[in-house]
């Protein structure tokens, strides 16, 4: 768990006032993990804590709580037993918040200083670094820290802010592009960005928190890609694959995957050997993408990918 001020800001820039529901404490049996979030808004809503009956009753609490004027974070523990006809025996403490605005503002300026969000559960007064009931030795140890993004000390709540997420190139809008990328978006992991030669390649509509890239040469841009990303090539061209391996490889990014055959694959790292690139280098490359066992069709492709991904992207972020 750590606050992604990125999504709060565009959801609150699209639908004005937007309540944040974290799961910050898990026993027993629950159907999430601690770190998981959900944002609810008037008529709408993204992410899950869960589904069910327990997801229908916080959701329907935190529209009740988008009416009231005061936004401050609050406190709830949900036993999973009878009274919301389930079974799993375990039990949730669930920190629900509403940001609009004005108080995104705020938040914004905190963590700008701090390089973490502070706050205090129940009370919606401005509060300062030197209210904070941690030294400032905890404080940095705990920012430094892998084991976890959350710190809660009485009634306060501290989290890393999130400020990147893992960047992940698309290059190619065909089928397999179109179905990795819809996958890809459904998950808090990526920053996506789709590149393609021509607007017509692109479904009709896509989200806004895909960054689309024409550019009728793609390969130009690869220079300019950053070297923290994951990189995923599937152009209707083997020439255009090469150029924009080729150029990939030079940059030295975390991870690229290239659709085809194992013999595709024989042939492109014979002629990136003779254009100069390592064994070490070429090692990056994976190819053919995806889980052979999962089949060849466009999402049966995805899937493989992404779980792959999502892998990758878990275990960077947590250092």
């Amino acid at each position: 768990m750590s606050f992604d001020l990125k999504t709060l800001t565009n959801l609150v820039s699209k639908h004005g006032k937007v309540g944040r529901v974290s799961i910050i404490e898990t026993k027993g049996s629950t159907p999430r993990e601690v770190g998981t979030e959900m944002f609810i808004w008037n008529n709408g809503q993204e992410g899950t804590i869960g589904g069910g009956a327990l997801e229908y009753s916080i959701s329907a609490l935190c529209r009740k709580r988008l009416l009231n004027t005061e936004c401050y974070p609050t406190l709830l523990k949900q036993p999973l037993g009878p009274g919301l006809g389930q079974c799993c025996g375990g039990s949730l403490k669930l920190l629900i918040e509403v940001f609009n605005q004005e108080n995104l503002t705020k938040v914004s300026e905190i963590i700008n200083e701090h390089g973490v969000y502070f706050r205090k559960v129940g009370s919606s007064k401005t509060v300062s670094f030197a209210d904070l009931p941690v030294s400032t030795n905890k404080l940095a140890k705990f920012n430094n820290s892998s084991d976890s993004n959350l710190l809660i000390t009485g009634d306060w709540i501290i989290e890393k802010y999130q400020s990147t997420i893992m960047p992940l190139w698309v290059f190619g809008a065909g089928h397999v592009g179109q179905a990795l990328v819809e996958l890809a978006l459904k998950l808090p992991l990526f920053e996506l960005n789709w590149v393609d030669f021509a607007d017509d390649r692109f479904p009709g509509h896509i989200s806004s928190k895909i960054n689309k890239i024409v550019v009728p040469n793609p390969e130009t841009i690869v220079p300019y890609c950053p070297k923290n990303g994951q990189y995923i090539i599937l152009t209707h061209s083997h020439d255009l694959d090469l150029k924009i391996l080729d150029r990939l490889l030079k940059i030295n990014p975390l991870t690229i995957g290239l659709i085809g055959s194992q013999t595709k694959w024989k042939r492109f790292s014979k002629r990136l050997s003779e254009m100069g690139h390592s064994q070490m280098s070429l090692a990056k490359v994976t190819c053919p993408i995806g889980n052979p066992a999962l089949g060849k069709h466009p999402w049966q492709i995805a899937v493989g990918v992404v779980a792959e991904l999502t892998l990758i992207a878990q275990a960077n972020h947590n250092g």
